[in-house]
């Protein structure tokens, strides 16, 4: 039984959509229509995600005419889901309730700019307290991640009692004791133990998070999981996790909903709104499968759009967002290579800075041959 449902009144298909417009995409989630909202470029992706879970569970919905929402109108949706939900559970009048709605409802707007959260390494939700955290709790939304570090690492156990602060606070003070004549040796190994980590698990997922998260989650139960400084929904079916898409490039792509979240290395495998392998994606449904079985995509502008049965233009469709996404992933990965090339160069640069300067031995000056000729005689012993 639904207690709220709100109908959501935005900006009509076809209209002209503003720049901080969100797509909505119709999807089938367990039977029901519902509709979710999509990720723009540098988009509220905090706010998308929450929204888009609280349409999950069916605690909003909008409306089928409603081709997109500008981001004042996500603002307001959730505005009002709070002031309702607080009069729903009989707490308009308890403070500390009162404190943190209106605590949450100064954060919503600057949402628009991200959400700063500090990460524990203890656990897949291990979170420093704050308003941002508050507010997930505010909606009964459980937010998770899988940075945790790996068993048998030299610097598990340091990282464990550990958060994202406190491990850029010992490279730091790292840093700062290399300067000084007689560093402290802890600082020193605390700091490079920190770098370590954060340079091994710089996709900030690893398969110890993975795991945790796998079997912490319940089916069916939908969270919202922080990565790569991102926040997407994530589900858990029939004991597989998988993401949520809201990638804009996959809004006309009906067969892609979600994505199978199985590896640290962003080897994304596409399924259906029923968690099934789609039929048109490519092989397994792998994004780039897909784009390699792929014709070569034209601009949406040149797309032909008469002769074409609705299987080959979904086809045609999917092709062009697979380009889309093909480039995206191709920039990320070489930003992540340069940033590891950039690392290593200056991992390098300090370890020869910290490196104890060797004098050279002097340089002996070679004996003149009469004067050598003289010391072996000196050697001579006469009986």
């Amino acid at each position: 039984i639904l207690q709220f449902l709100y109908f959501i009144e935005g900006e009509k298909k076809n209209s002209t959509k503003k720049m901080t417009s969100h797509i909505v995409k119709r999807i089938n989630y367990y039977g029901y229509d519902v509709g979710i909202v999509m990720q723009n470029e540098n988009g509220p992706c905090p706010l998308i995600a929450i929204c888009n879970i609280l349409l999950l569970r069916r605690r909003l919905e909008i409306h089928p005419d409603i081709g997109c929402l500008g981001f004042e109108d996500l603002v307001g949706m959730l505005k009002q889901f709070m002031v309702d939900e607080v009069e729903r559970r009989g707490q308009k009048d308890d403070p500390n309730t009162e404190f943190l709605m209106n605590e949450a409802l100064e954060l919503l707007p600057v949402l628009e700019h991200g959400m700063d959260i500090n990460i524990k390494f203890c656990g897949i939700d291990a979170y420093e307290l704050s308003v941002g955290v508050a507010c997930f709790d505010y909606f009964n939304i459980r937010l998770v991640h899988g940075w945790l570090p790996p068993e048998h690492e030299k610097y598990t156990e340091l990282m464990k009692g550990a958060s994202y602060n406190t491990a850029t606070e010992m490279i730091i003070l790292k840093n700062e004791e290399l300067g000084k004549e007689s560093p402290d040796e802890d600082v020193l190994k605390k700091g490079e133990m920190a770098e370590q980590w954060l340079a091994d698990s710089a996709g900030q997922l690893t398969y110890t998070g993975l795991f945790e998260l796998s079997q912490k989650l319940s089916d069916n139960e939908l969270c919202v999981l922080f990565r790569n400084n991102h926040f997407s929904t994530l589900t858990k079916f029939e004991g597989r996790l998988f993401n949520l898409l809201t990638d804009v490039g996959y809004q006309d792509v009906p067969q892609a909903v979600w994505e199978s979240l199985a590896d640290v290395d962003g080897d994304m495998k596409i399924f259906t709104s029923e968690f099934k392998p789609p039929t048109n994606l490519g092989r397994q449904g792998n994004v780039l499968d897909a784009y390699r079985q792929s014709p070569p995509p034209q601009p949406a502008a040149d797309y032909p759009t008469h002769g074409l049965t609705p299987s080959e233009q979904e086809q045609l469709d999917f092709n062009y967002a697979q380009s889309i996404v093909h480039q995206d992933m191709k920039a990320q990965r070489d930003l992540e290579r340069e940033r590891e090339k950039e690392y290593r160069r200056a991992k390098a640069v300090q370890e020869r800075r910290e490196r104890p300067a060797v004098k050279p031995a002097p340089r002996q000056q070679p004996v003149p041959q009469q004067e050598k000729k003289k010391k072996e005689k000196d050697k001579c012993v006469v009986s």
